[in-house]
């Protein structure tokens, strides 16, 4: 998939979800592409998957994402329990729509957050609804996102005067960090700075700012029972209400429905 613009949020319909325990093999030939997304739960086994260029073994704790006119290829090496979800999927970058630009296996960090995620699909339709199971899809959508973003981030900049605009921004990200101070703090002009930030970041200054800040927002409504006005004060934003119109925007979802899906 080619290079595309920084993704800000997406949206799923549910087409079709099976569960299957226990399998020796999958029923459905591979040989013919789907016309929408398709993503590989893995609950249980082990599953050689094909992906386009991209190949190898899944196992508990893993999904595989397959978009559209492309071939699912997968073969049951042990006996297997999975989830197969066929959905469709708009991705954006601000209000412009662009291609979801991951695909591939994906692991969940911690696998109690696998378990969680995987339990509360299988009873999603049965006992809430569709509309809830397709934000759980696009829940892992966005995990997905956040674990690459976060290996984006780690990458060291090698300009020097990025190295140091990231740095500050880490070090102030939490207070009034804008794209203005990163830029005055390193000398340049901010259209200069936005540019050459971009290029070394693979994201816009402020996309970086705000990502860091949502990452945080997001442990915190998971890790404690802290007040939303409280998360706000601790992840740089004025107030409960601004924090919140900024995550729902993000999220496609409000915080308190985040915390309620997240929580163990």
């Amino acid at each position: 998939m080619s290079a595309v613009p920084p993704f800000t949020s997406c949206a799923t319909k549910l087409k079709r979800y099976i569960h299957l325990a226990q399998r020796n093999a999958f029923v459905y030939s591979p040989d013919a592409p789907y016309d929408d997304w398709t993503m590989l739960i893995c609950e249980d086994g082990l599953v050689e998957y094909r992906v386009g260029n991209r190949s190898g073994e899944a196992r508990a704790g893993d999904i595989v994402l397959c978009p559209p006119g492309e071939v699912l290829h997968r073969n049951a090496l042990t006996i297997v329990s999975f989830q197969f979800a066929i959905f469709e999927l708009r991705s954006f970058s601000e209000e412009k729509e662009i291609p979801f630009p991951y695909y591939g296996k994906h692991s969940f960090p911690q696998m109690s957050q696998f378990l969680v995620f995987a339990e509360k699909l299988k009873s999603s339709r049965e006992l809430i609804s569709e509309s809830y199971t397709e934000h759980l899809l696009n829940d892992a959508l966005y995990q997905i996102v956040r674990e690459k973003t976060i290996r984006q981030k780690q990458k060291k900049a090698t300009d020097p005067a990025m190295a140091e605009a990231v740095r500050f921004i880490h070090q102030h990200v939490f207070d009034e960090v804008s794209t203005k101070s990163a830029a005055d703090h390193v000398g340049m002009y901010q259209s200069q700075f936005t540019r050459k930030f971009q290029k070394e970041m693979g994201t816009s200054p402020s996309g970086y700012i705000a990502g860091l800040r949502l990452e945080k927002i997001a442990a915190l409504l998971v890790e404690t029972d802290d007040s939303l006005e409280k998360i706000a004060h601790q992840s740089g934003y004025q107030n409960a209400y601004y924090l919140s119109r900024v995550f729902s925007k993000a999220m496609k979802m409000s915080p308190s429905q985040y915390r309620r899906i997240h929580q163990v």
